[in-house]
This record gives C-alpha cells, structure tokens and sequence, in this order.
C-alpha cells in the first residue's frame, strides 16, 4: 500500500471509531434520559404526597439520586465533546447539559444562593421596568415610600399631600404596578 492508501484507511478508521463513540453517547444519554424521567416522576409523586400530609415521606434521596446521574463527569465531559448532526439529538444533548448544569449549581448552597440573587435582581430590573409605565404621580410614591425608604410623614411632605392621600395614592400605585408586572410577565 502506497502513502495515499494508509491516510485513507486511517480516515476511515476514526471515522468508524468517531461513529462508535457518538453512537456509545447517543445509547448513554438515550439511558440517562430514562432514568431522569422516573426520577422526577418520583420526584413529583414524593412531593405532591408530602404536600397531601404525608410527614414520614422526604424529597431529599430521590434528589440525591438525580445529582448522581447528572454529576457522572466522565459521560458529562463525552456528551459535551459530542457534536450530533440531527437536530433533536443536539437539542437533546443541549437540555441534558443544561439540566446537569442546573442540578449540580443548586447542590452547591453558595451557587445556589448566587443564583437566587440574580433571579431576584431580574424580578427587580422587571419591577422597575413595570414602574415606567405608571403614571408620574404614582411612581413618584413608590419611589418615596419604598425605594427611597422615606417615613409616610416625610414622603407625604415631599409630595405636597396629607398621609391619608399618600396611603390611597400608594395603594393605587401598588395595584397598578401588580397589574403591570402581570402584563409583562404574560408577554415574555
């Protein structure tokens, strides 16, 4: 065999083990998938039963199992390297690598405590963002009241009105400010 002969098989083997191997993913994800599935059912079940009063009951073994099959690094760090060309299977290995991701954050209580507050700074950002739709009026008594941490006495001084008409104009700030947020969060 000439030069041209051996980089052609030798193509052609690692194309054959390339296959092998995706496929050996493919199989392991198709595996792990499943059993996530009857996890979370056990999950949902075990919870919703807590919920119905069931005190002997707890969540925390089927969640350490969850953590278990999302945290094998071995097949995490193989799925990761794989590059599926169907659709589904990619969309597949995205979600498995985000719910992975997702698991082992919240297993960790100071990643978990990170993540939170970002979620709460996005409810912040969208609540501020809700308050621009408001009337001026009314987002002058959020701001006053609760954002600047002003007393009732010193809010209602600053924007020329008694208590009682800043307790009514804050109320109606508040059920407009509800309603905006339900807008925004129906639109997203």
């Amino acid at each position: 065999m000439n030069r041209a002969h051996y980089r052609i098989a030798a193509f052609l083997l690692l194309a054959a083990v390339t296959a092998r191997a995706a496929d050996s993913v493919e199989a392991r994800l198709n595996a792990k998938e499943k059993e996530l599935e009857q996890l979370y059912a056990e999950y949902w079940r075990t919870d919703y039963r807590i919920a119905l009063g069931e005190k002997n009951l707890s969540i925390l073994p089927v969640k350490k199992r969850i953590r278990a099959v999302v945290s094998d690094r071995i097949f995490f760090r193989r799925l990761q390297g794989a590059h599926f060309s169907n659709p589904v299977l990619a969309r597949r290995r995205e979600l498995f690598l985000r719910e992975a991701i997702y698991t082992n954050i919240f297993a960790d209580p100071q990643l978990a405590a990170l993540v939170e507050g970002i979620e709460r700074d996005e409810d912040v950002r969208l609540m501020l963002a809700a308050m621009e739709t408001l009337q001026p009026r009314y987002q002058q008594a959020l701001t006053l009241r609760y954002l600047g941490g002003m007393s009732a006495d010193d809010a209602a001084e600053a924007m020329g009105c008694t208590n009682s008409v800043l307790a009514v104009t804050l109320h109606r700030a508040l059920g407009a400010l509800r309603r905006a947020m339900e807008r925004a969060e129906t639109t997203q």
